[in-house]
């Protein structure tokens, strides 16, 4: 089994920009934290094994807005942009005999974000909301008839929602 691990980072921690500091603009704002864990280990000696694992990020950052015509300068700031990020593995494998094994996996993958939807700095106004949620499932049969043939059956399947 491995523990829990984390990352932290935040504007604290983060040094400004060399030309932001020397025209007195302050730091963007930025907080990510990134946490997971896994474990791992038999289910029964030899035969049966289990993984699972998990991550996820949680991130808010600054878009800087500066927009070039003068007549809507006074829109110019720095707006905050979160994003969610999840992510889950589970596997299983089981020996059916020396020459059979199989598996079983699913794998999750979510993220929610609010942001400029083509990465350029725009007003809040015309951001977009991303949820975009994968979820895959897959399985598979080795079979070693002889030491110079081998069969590797795999099915996988998964399914995509962007909202």
């Amino acid at each position: 089994m491995r523990g829990p691990g984390t990352y932290r980072r935040n504007t604290v921690t983060d040094a400004n920009n060399f030309f932001a500091d020397r025209d007195g603009t302050p730091k963007p704002k930025l907080i990510l934290n990134q946490f997971g864990a896994n474990i791992g280990g038999p289910i029964v000696k030899d035969k049966a094994f289990f993984f699972f694992n998990f991550e996820n990020t949680n991130q808010t950052q600054a878009v800087t807005f500066q927009p070039d015509l003068a007549s809507i300068l006074p829109l110019a700031a720095n707006f905050t942009s979160p994003a969610r990020y999840h992510y889950r593995n589970v596997r299983f494998d089981y020996r059916i005999s020396n020459k059979h094994t199989a598996f079983l996996r699913y794998t999750h993958d979510g993220n929610a974000v609010f942001g400029p939807e083509t990465g350029q700095p725009s007003e809040p106004s015309a951001w977009i909301n991303l949820n975009n949620w994968s979820d895959q499932f897959a399985m598979g049969v080795t079979s070693i008839f002889t030491p110079n043939l081998v069969n590797d059956f795999r099915l996988a399947w998964r399914i995509w929602d962007n909202k």
